[in-house]
């Protein structure tokens, strides 16, 4: 009997033997290499369509979240142009800046040129664009909305595509490119590169101001009192960094002396960033037969000196002085330049006397000492002071007498200094 139930048993375990290999298979001959790289390619097939969408829609959300805060403090900003007359320089003057709750790492830009005025959302942290709305005043496309996107960035640039951008050239911030997300295409243009640091270099100095000039932004903030005037003036390149800066201080007042005695005098001294001095100049005007107004000196009437002044800067050294009668007015300058070590590089004077209000003006020059040249200028149916008409420079060798060289230019292309016409500029 119990042979017999131990030979059934057996006889039961024998019978499943395709299971038994399944059983086997599984549990000692594994997956083949090509198996798992297709599987591995099928996810990685997978990840290369996914991750990228993922990625665009992360971004897509990011920069919508920056919208609601411009349009609020864009329309937040119309109500303070309303009340003030101009817009706001940042968000802290708005009433809407409290109300408000937005990310970290969020920066408002605000642009308050006539040209361009915008409330700029950016936040680095988080998406590489930056949404901009134009205020309803902006003489620049008004009430436009940018995205701008970060020059070199696939994502960025498709973010902005992807809200129904149109590339138009330029940008408000460097390194950026526009999207127009609202608005004309082609209308308006964006600032250059220095344009937007002219627009911008000055920032909340109401007393600033910046002009574009040989490629670069020169910037100047004065602050004036009764008898006393401050300017800083900056130059940056057209890459935004400084690479000149000027302080100007100027006291002016009333002056006495046998030559003049009423006299306005104003001294005037510039400083360097350091703080040291690098120039200064005396100016006085005689008020009996002339008025200083604006920083100028203008005769009215009357005759004897007029107008004197001493100018240093560096190893330069300039004075000269203007005497008038009625019919006749002449000037003396003297310069004197020097190289370290006070070997004198430049010296000359220059004299000349107007006749007349449309008489001639006879010019004499005084070269480098080492150079056998004197140069005589004469003008011809021109008064002195009103800039009009012809200059001609006759050069001549000073032993000789011997003419050699003759140019006639416009009086406004005249460079004094050297005696001859700008360059390009002779007749």
């Amino acid at each position: 009997m119990e042979k017999s139930c131990c030979k059934k048993a057996q006889q039961a375990w024998k019978m499943p033997k395709q299971v038994r290999q399944l059983t086997h298979a599984i549990n000692y001959k594994g997956f083949t290499l090509v198996e798992l790289l297709v599987v591995v390619l099928i996810i990685g097939v997978l990840a290369a369509i996914a991750l990228p969408m993922y990625q665009k829609a992360v971004m897509k959300s990011r920069f919508a979240a920056l919208m609601p805060i411009g349009k609020a403090m864009a329309e937040s900003n119309e109500a303070y142009y309303l009340e003030h007359g101009g817009y706001a320089y940042n968000a802290e003057e708005l009433p809407v800046q409290g109300q408000m709750d937005y990310p970290d790492g969020t920066e408002l830009t605000f642009g308050t040129t006539t040209e361009y005025a915008y409330v700029l959302v950016k936040n680095e942290d988080k998406v590489p664009n930056n949404y901009l709305v134009y205020q309803k005043h902006s003489g620049k496309f008004a009430e436009n909305i940018h995205c701008e996107a970060e020059d070199g960035n696939e994502l960025a640039q498709e973010v902005c595509i992807a809200f129904g951008g149109q590339e138009i050239p330029g940008s408000q911030t460097d390194g950026f490119t526009t999207y127009v997300l609202f608005g004309d295409i082609g209308a308006d243009k964006l600032p250059s590169s220095l344009t937007k640091l002219a627009n911008t270099v000055c920032g909340e100095d109401t007393n600033c101001t910046a002009q574009i000039k040989d490629n670069t932004v020169v910037s100047e903030s004065c602050t004036e009192t009764e008898s006393n005037k401050t300017c800083i003036t900056r130059t940056y390149d057209d890459t935004g960094t400084q690479i000149d800066y000027k302080r100007t201080t100027q006291g002016c007042g009333a002056f006495s002396n046998l030559a003049y005695p009423n006299g306005w005098k104003c001294n005037t001294t510039t400083y360097d960033e350091q703080n040291h001095q690098t120039g200064s100049s005396e100016e006085i005007c005689n008020m009996n037969v002339a008025t200083w107004e604006n920083g100028v000196c203008t005769r009215i009437s009357g005759g004897g000196n007029y107008y004197t002044y001493n100018v240093t800067e560096g190893t330069h050294r300039e004075s000269g002085e203007y005497t008038c009668d009625d019919k006749t007015c002449s000037m003396e300058r003297r310069t004197h330049r020097e190289q370290e070590g006070g070997q004198t590089v430049v010296s000359n004077q220059v004299t000349y006397t107007t006749s007349g209000v449309f008489a001639p003006s006879n010019y004499t020059y005084w070269s480098d000492h080492t150079q056998n040249l004197i140069t005589t200028v004469s003008q011809k149916d021109n008064y002195i002071r009103e800039s009009q008409g012809n200059v001609t420079f006759t050069t001549k060798n000073r032993q000789t007498n011997e003419v050699t060289n003759t140019v006639t230019c416009a009086f406004a292309n005249a460079d004094w200094d050297t005696g001859t016409c700008k360059p390009g500029t002779a007749i």
